[in-house]
């Protein structure tokens, strides 16, 4: 963006300074998702806050940086983040999504992952547990006065 290569940026950080603003884009709630091969220890969000056990047990994979899904589910459930059974740390939400479809464990992912699969479940996690995760359109301020440009940065997508 500062070398004007790109005209606009995803981000879940606000970046507001001379060259560069900030707009709220999409809001993507979390879910837990998983394969039916683990379907006999998840059969609900409720399950899971009562036998921390089956979560603790259960692999799963992270994000390599965006861990924070995962760390706040695991405060909500007043659960150490740390002793999750970590099978994987990956690089993107789609190698994690692979890692569920193959049935190699469960994740928590942004509203936005999809599984295709009939074996992947998902559990929308309750935002008492997890916020909303808010993504932001970061982009040169002198874009901002281009009236094609204002009508994209209006339009804010809700993920329910």
């Amino acid at each position: 963006l500062y070398e004007e290569t790109l005209d606009i940026a995803l981000s879940t950080s606000v970046i507001d300074n001379a060259e560069l603003m900030s707009r709220k884009f999409f809001e993507s709630s979390s879910h837990l998702i998983f394969h039916h091969r683990w379907h006999k220890s998840f059969d609900s969000i409720e399950n899971l806050k009562e036998n921390k056990d089956i979560i603790l047990k259960t692999p799963c994979a992270l994000h390599r940086i965006e861990s924070s899904y995962s760390e706040k589910y695991c405060l909500g459930m007043k659960i150490d983040s740390s002793e999750l059974n970590c099978k994987a740390i990956l690089e993107d939400w789609y190698s994690i999504l692979s890692f569920v479809e193959s049935g190699e464990g469960f994740a928590i992912v942004p509203g936005y992952i999809q599984s295709q699969l009939k074996d992947v479940y998902e559990f929308k996690i309750p935002h008492s547990m997890i916020q909303r995760s808010v993504h932001y359109a970061v982009f040169q301020r002198k874009l901002r006065k281009i009236e094609s440009f204002k009508k994209v940065l209006n339009f804010v997508i809700r993920d329910s």
